[in-house]
């Protein structure tokens, strides 16, 4: 009977991976006015995957404005977006991966 059973093997973290997308790379891909969204950045090969979060991080610099929909950003980015007279939009993460809320125990 135990044989039959298949064994879970290994360790699958809950933590949130994300695909990361560098600001410079947007500058070199996209027209300036673009309005970036994840199936953009997956035609442009930026990404791997769509279904995957996506986080914007600040790496390079960026002249032209662009309206980005991610699920994160990092704090340089999000300023280089908006410094450069762009937009920042964030995507909902699915809700497997939102916080639970804790509620308060009747004493």
């Amino acid at each position: 009977m135990l044989m039959q059973v298949p064994k879970l093997r290994g360790f699958r973290s809950r933590n949130l991976h994300y695909q990361v997308v560098n600001v410079g790379d947007l500058e070199t891909v996209f027209k300036d006015q673009a309005l970036i969204t994840l199936r953009l950045l997956k035609q442009q090969g930026l990404i791997q995957d769509e279904s995957v979060s996506v986080k914007v991080l600040g790496g390079g610099k960026i002249k032209k404005k662009f309206t980005v929909y991610a699920h994160k950003f990092s704090k340089s980015a999000e300023d280089a977006i908006t410094k450069a007279g762009g937009k920042v939009q964030r995507l909902t993460l699915p809700a497997i991966w939102q916080p639970k809320k804790h509620k308060k125990q009747p004493s």
